[in-house]
């Protein structure tokens, strides 16, 4: 299990609007133990394939926050540093603020995932 600390831009809106994210391997969220809210967390292996299919993990906050808890948006794409993530899942209510706003996986950032690997 791999986490980094990330800023992203989320674009599509007027302005673009920075978010504290965190790049994880594609087991985090089974390592943990922790089953999403809505939708589904990552495939185990879904992080191996560098360009494949960028996905992201939503906060509970930024979901209730800025899509209004609608689950019409699980399966839909968002910007996300100019990558299309599809959204896949939602998490359960953070017990602290500080949580990041996002999770993804290393698929749609091989960059900083060189190093994690």
């Amino acid at each position: 299990m791999v986490t980094f600390p990330i800023p992203l831009n989320w674009g599509g809106q007027a302005e673009p609007q920075q978010l504290n994210a965190s790049l994880v391997s594609g087991n985090f969220f089974d390592v943990l133990g922790v089953k999403p809210y809505r939708g589904r967390t990552f495939i185990a292996d879904g992080d191996k394939k560098l360009g494949g299919n960028p996905e992201v993990v939503l906060s509970h906050s930024l979901w209730a926050r800025r899509f209004g808890s609608d689950e019409k948006y699980i399966g839909q794409t968002i910007t996300l540093n100019g990558t299309p993530y599809t959204v896949v899942g939602v998490t359960r209510r953070a017990s602290k603020e500080s949580s990041p706003s996002a999770a993804l996986t290393c698929s749609g950032f091989p960059s900083p995932c060189a190093t994690m690997r």
